[in-house]
């Protein structure tokens, strides 16, 4: 994401996708991938409609939601299967869900 020409990364509230960097499974690598392309998909397809930061993580990093073109970012990711509502509480076990 890009805020006044300069890029900025915002952690997505409200869903979860599988892990690519640190899968505990190959069901959860290849997942976590196609995951990674409807999101990549979906930035190409518009341009940013809006951003709204709620605060930091722990860690530091930006929290918030975004929409492109309109459509909200976490909706689609959810709507796409490859994403499971998450609200901070434990993260979903991926190669049970995948079967992986």
């Amino acid at each position: 994401m890009t805020c006044a020409g300069v890029p900025h990364k915002v952690r997505l509230l409200g869903y979860d996708t599988p892990e690519v960097y640190h899968p505990l499974c190959p069901a959860e690598h290849r997942a976590g991938q196609a995951a990674t392309e409807v999101m990549r998909h979906l930035v190409a397809s518009g341009s940013l409609a809006d951003v709204r930061f709620q605060g930091r993580d722990r860690y530091g990093r930006d929290l918030g939601s975004v929409q492109i073109s309109g459509r909200d970012v976490a909706a689609v990711m959810l709507a796409s299967g490859l994403a499971l509502p998450y609200a901070g509480h434990k993260h979903p076990d991926w190669c049970g869900i995948l079967g992986g």
